[in-house]
């Protein structure tokens, strides 16, 4: 999946600036339609949902962790990546191979990881 085709992308996370700032940089890169999850329960009801193309999560949605979405999202084959102050070791043994953008970042890292989860060679894991 190219970028170009990516039409809607769930951003998750508490921090309201956090989620401002992914957006401006969506936005850099032609993505217009975001949906904005700030809650594990809000997030937990757009999986269930579908209807988008990305996801990008936060780790730790005030204190209760994404987990069982990421494992969902995995489960499903939906591209997603994670945006944390976490590391990999911290993070249940099945979602280590997910991709982890250390906070604070830059829109390249965005696009470098919107890359990398859309390539073909991660679609057909």
């Amino acid at each position: 999946m190219e970028k170009s085709k990516i039409e809607r992308v769930l951003i998750v996370d508490d921090e309201p600036l956090i989620v401002r700032l992914l957006e401006l940089f969506l936005h850099e890169l032609g993505i217009e339609k975001v949906i904005k999850c700030p809650t594990l329960t809000a997030l937990m009801a757009e999986v269930a949902q579908g209807g988008f193309d990305l996801a990008i999560l936060d780790v730790n949605l005030c204190g209760r962790p994404s987990f069982p979405a990421a494992e969902k999202l995995l489960a499903d084959g939906v591209p997603f990546f994670f945006v944390s102050g976490y590391v990999h070791e911290d993070m249940p043994a099945q979602l280590r191979q997910v991709p982890l953008i250390p906070k604070p970042y830059l829109a390249d890292d965005i696009a470098r990881a919107i890359d990398r989860v859309t390539s073909p060679e991660s679609i057909s894991r």
